[in-house]
């Protein structure tokens, strides 16, 4: 009895390890698929939307996010720009306020200059560019520094074929964070088109969709260049870890 269950217990490690070593061989596959479509991109244009919501202790929050999105490769760096406005919504106990806050976010693939405007007055920081995990050569590399990645079955969106990534992060989720992304890139393109991000319980707390992209068409390198309004002071952050 006791040979029996040793053979069973070992069977049953050589099968999980086996399997994992094929999902990750899978992953890397994809990984490669991704990076390669993505070398054939010059720009990207596309339309972001985002809704968040949270509930802590009955103070309700809801925010939404409206972006146009440009990415311009520039060598080996992709440029980005990001404007709209942010939207929040507050509920305390029956009690309603909304903010609105236009902003701005431009890299020049060395620095971010990121621009928000709140109740009348304009703030402008100043820090290292990241690459941007939604471009495939550096999405992957993005997302393994953050999350424990597994690929899912295939999955459509809006018609589209779609390989479906999933994120669990690596350090322990702190109350209110998210403890799954699913990351959802369209086949035909390697096109990041939706995120989903759930809670604890899973629930569904989090959706960013891009609409309406666009590749290589002919984008001015001048939008990739931030110049600081008149009378607004630069927070310089590019000395923080």
């Amino acid at each position: 009895m006791y040979h029996r269950t040793l053979l069973a217990a070992i069977t049953v490690v050589l099968v999980t390890s086996v399997s994992a070593a094929v999902a990750d061989e899978k992953l890397d596959a994809l990984e490669k698929e991704i990076a390669a479509k993505w070398k054939q991109v010059n720009s990207m244009t596309a339309d972001m939307n985002m809704t968040m919501e949270s509930d802590q202790g009955g103070m309700k929050m809801k925010h939404t996010m409206k972006v146009k999105v440009e990415y311009l490769r520039k060598g080996e760096k992709m440029l980005s720009r990001m404007e709209g406005e942010m939207v929040m919504l507050m509920d305390m106990g029956g009690q309603k306020n909304t903010m609105k806050t236009p902003f701005l976010a431009v890299s020049d693939g060395e620095f971010t200059h990121s621009l928000v405007e709140q109740m009348g007055q304009k703030m402008c920081t100043k820090a290292k560019a990241d690459e941007n995990s939604l471009t495939g050569e550096a999405m992957f590399k993005s997302l393994r520094e953050q999350y424990e990645l597994t690929l899912a079955d295939d999955e459509e969106v809006d018609g589209e074929k779609c390989w479906v990534v999933q994120g669990k992060p690596k350090m322990a989720a702190q109350p209110g964070q998210l403890v799954k992304v699913v990351f959802y890139v369209r086949q035909k393109d390697a096109a990041t088109v939706q995120m989903i991000g759930y809670d604890a319980s899973d629930k569904k707390v989090m959706t960013t969709t891009y609409r309406d992209i666009k590749f290589n068409e002919k984008l001015d390198p001048k939008r990739f260049e931030f110049e600081v309004p008149e009378g607004v002071q630069v927070m310089d952050m590019t000395n923080r870890p």
